[in-house]
């Protein structure tokens, strides 16, 4: 249920905004991470980040409609419903809407389509 935690696979990675310019979070790998409000993140196994790439807990699903965030201890702070994170929506937006370019950018390749990268 607790994963560890792998801040050094987030040395490395591309600043990701939308398209007024506004920093949204960061990317690696085609993986989009969003920030919340506090500068940090969660990762996809559920790892979450203070703005200092240190790690700051767990934000777990619970099976239903909530989140539920552990801290460091694995101590039980508090549940949220999962519509009321809107960082962590928009980051499985960017998430599916990376991967739908990815797919689409393949079938145009084996068209014959000479791609580099898209911006989306």
């Amino acid at each position: 249920m607790f994963v560890p935690h792998k801040p050094w696979y987030f040395e490395k990675y591309t600043d990701f905004f939308d398209q007024d310019g506004t920093l949204l979070g960061f990317e690696i790998d085609d993986q989009v991470y969003i920030l919340d409000e506090y500068g940090g993140w969660v990762d996809q196994q559920g790892c979450y980040y203070n703005s200092n790439c240190e790690p700051d807990g767990w934000l777990l699903p619970d099976g239903k409609e909530e989140i539920l965030h552990y801290d460091k201890n694995k101590k039980l702070i508090r549940s949220y419903r999962l519509q009321d994170l809107d960082w962590l929506n928009q980051q499985d937006h960017y998430r599916k809407r990376r991967q739908s370019a990815v797919k689409q950018i393949q079938i145009l390749e084996k068209l014959g389509w000479d791609l580099t990268k898209i911006t989306i």
